[in-house]
């Protein structure tokens, strides 16, 4: 009896959510020059915020609530990690393991070890602190030694960010030789908040305590939009288990997510004049490992928006591949 009482007052909880007579739900797409943007207020209380400009492609997930006429649009974030791994055995690969990264440059303390225990003086720089290769992606594949064990460590944001680091400790399958490494910017970016009002039909946002600006005109969602089809977009951030991405040939691979086993904040001895990718201006003699540096792709763990939310691309311009060595 008393389950059935609560089966009951959960469906009457939600039918009095979709019975909202809120103004709010709809599509607003605020597109203009060099940014499409887009926002989907549902019905049932959640939001979708896509955008694109530039090299960016960003889909925010969150909750709305309405107070007095305004709209309370915050974001929910899921995955907080900065270093997200994905990882396959590759058959046809020579001797050693390949790491392929991507995004790193755009956060220039993190650094590598590749040694089976941790030890604060094995970690070198991905990137020189002071460099900058946004467009660029770049793999090191290891063949002087066996990889059992990695460590990937960031900067602490403060007054000694360049002693103190958050090191992540990975143990990749043993038969695992081609691993995409991606760096989450968002992971240290606050959850987006913001406030919305309808004039006339009319979106106009705010950033907490900032002044309104106009965003787009409302559409209407259609009486039969399927409220289940949006799900996934709000799972884990948008972070998959398994990744389905093409290699030199365009046969696609599927490629498993690797998580950290355990992170923890230690101040390491990382030297500020060495780096596995320097500038071309600065590359050392070669000694050990391989060095390959690639156009950076957005092919990767970018959930496209729904298919009512499409924002136009940039095209990337394409840059020769360049090789070198440590």
């Amino acid at each position: 009896m008393k389950r059935i009482s609560l089966l009951a007052g959960i469906l009457l909880f939600n039918l009095a959510v979709h019975a909202q007579k809120s103004a709010f739900p709809g599509h607003y797409n605020g597109s203009k020059m060099e940014i499409a943007q887009e926002i989907m207020i549902l019905p049932d209380g959640r939001f979708l915020f896509s955008m694109s400009y530039g090299s960016v492609d960003r889909l925010i997930v969150g909750k709305w609530t309405e107070t007095g006429g305004k709209l309370s649009l915050k974001e929910e974030k899921a995955v907080a990690d900065p270093f997200l791994i994905f990882g396959r055995h590759d058959s046809k690969a020579e001797k050693g393991k390949l790491f392929t990264f991507k995004g790193y440059a755009e956060n220039t303390s993190v650094s590598l070890s590749l040694e089976d225990a941790f030890d604060a003086n094995s970690f070198q720089l991905l990137h020189l602190r002071d460099q900058s290769t946004f467009s660029r992606s770049n793999s090191l594949n290891v063949t002087s030694k066996p990889v059992n064990k990695f460590f990937l460590s960031k900067g602490v944001y403060g007054p000694s960010e360049e002693d103190n680091n958050v090191v992540y400790t990975f143990i990749p399958p043993a038969d695992w030789n081609d691993l995409i490494l991606y760096y989450n910017p968002q992971a240290e970016v606050p959850p987006v908040n913001l406030q919305a009002v309808l004039k006339n039909d009319s979106l106009f946002l705010a950033e907490e305590g900032g002044e309104e600006s106009y965003f787009a005109v409302k559409k209407e969602l259609s009486k039969e939009v399927n409220l289940a089809k949006f799900d996934s977009y709000f799972l884990n951030a948008g972070v998959p288990d398994s990744l389905s991405l093409p290699d030199s040939t365009g046969n696609r691979h599927t490629y498993h997510q690797l998580k950290s086993t355990e992170n923890f904040q230690s101040k390491l001895n990382i030297p500020d004049h060495e780096a596995y990718f320097k500038r071309e201006d600065e590359a050392g003699d070669s000694v050990i490992d391989q060095v390959q540096t690639t156009p950076v792709t957005t092919e990767g763990i970018s959930i496209p928006p729904p298919k009512a939310m499409t924002p136009a691309k940039q095209k990337k311009t394409k840059r020769p591949v360049k090789k070198k060595a440590l």
